[in-house]
Order: C-alpha cells, then sequence, then structure tokens
C-alpha cells in the first residue's frame, strides 16, 4: 500500500536526542523514546525543522543513514480528509520551509523539562518564548493540527498517536518501501 503522507518519530547518537529522550521518556513507559519529530512524503522526502538548518527537506536515504527511526504513523479516517491531508506537502512548503529553528522555544522547553524533572513542578501548556514563524521539530505538526505544540516533546506526540487508534495507523518500516 502507497502511504504518501506519514508521521515519523526518530532519535540519533547526538547528545541531544539523548538528552531531550532522557527528559521526556515516562516513568513506566518502555522502548524507545524519540527526540525527533518529521514528515515523509511519497516515502522519498522529508521535511523536518532541523536546529543547524530551520525546516529544510532531505532525502529520506540520508535521513534513515543519520537517524533510527522509531515510529512512524498514517493518518486514517474520512477518504476525504486523508486526501486533503496527503496534498499537504505544497502547502506546507509554502508556509514554512526555509524558516528558522526556534532556538527560544526550545530554550524554554528544556528548561521546563529540567523543572518537571527534578522538581516535579507542572508543564505549562503554552511556551512564553515560542515565536510566529520559527518552528521546532514538534511544532511543523501544528499546522497540520492547528493545535499548539510548543510545550509538546516528540515523546509525548508519539503516545498521543499511539493512543488515537481511530485517527492514526502505526506502519513498519518495511510499509515505507
Amino acid at each position: 500500500m502507497k502511504h504518501n503522507f506519514i508521521h515519523g518519530f526518530s532519535k540519533n547518537n547526538q547528545i541531544g536526542s539523548h538528552l531531550i529522550g532522557w527528559g521526556t521518556k515516562k516513568p513506566d513507559q518502555t522502548g524507545k523514546v524519540p527526540s525527533h519529530f518529521f514528515f515523509l512524503f511519497f516515502r522519498k522526502i522529508v521535511l523536518e525543522s532541523k536546529m543547524t538548518a530551520g525546516v529544510r527537506l532531505t532525502y529520506w536515504g540520508s535521513f534513515k543513514k543519520h537517524n533510527e527511526i522509531v515510529k512512524l504513523f498514517i493518518p486514517i479516517g474520512e477518504r476525504e480528509a486523508v486526501e486533503k491531508r496527503g496534498h499537504m506537502f505544497e502547502n506546507l512548503l509554502d508556509k514554512i520551509y526555509g524558516k528558522s529553528y526556534d532556538r527560544l522555544a526550545l530554550i524554554y522547553f528544556a528548561w521546563r523539562v529540567a523543572l518537571f524533572k527534578f522538581l516535579k513542578k507542572p508543564m505549562p501548556k503554552i511556551n512564553r518564548w515560542n515565536r510566529e514563524n520559527y518552528y521546532f521539530c514538534d511544532e511543523l505538526y501544528t499546522e497540520v493540527s492547528g493545535t499548539d505544540m510548543s510545550m509538546v516533546s516528540p515523546n509525548d506526540l508519539m503516545l498521543d498517536m499511539s493512543s488515537r487508534s481511530d485517527e492514526f495507523m502505526e506502519i513498519s518500516l518495511d510499509d515505507v518501501v
């Protein structure tokens, strides 16, 4: 089956990836913890927001060489809604391609994760340092869902998608051929 619009989660061996995984892992969670969210279009093009490059496109083959894929999902539901999402590639590119990475929002997010992890301070719903037209990886999903993702980790988003089987279906890496 061809999947033209995939939501993906990954991690890598860089220190930031390990810190994000450690900081956002749930106490009872087993399995791999992602540190990154991305879209995969047409099983060949990755749209991501990377700290060193901002919102960019990269080739799926190159992406897989540098990242371990944790989970992949496809949106399901009404045929019209799925087809509409599948046509989002051009709309997303027009709106966010080339935008800068939101380092300030990431710093605030990391600060709040540390306060939560060490002092059990609750995570706020809104990122005070979030800036319009700047994105870190989860904020790409904001453009699809309309939901503010500025205080949501890749792990939280992955667990949320896993729990919404009426909206998302997990697929294997083998399904992306």
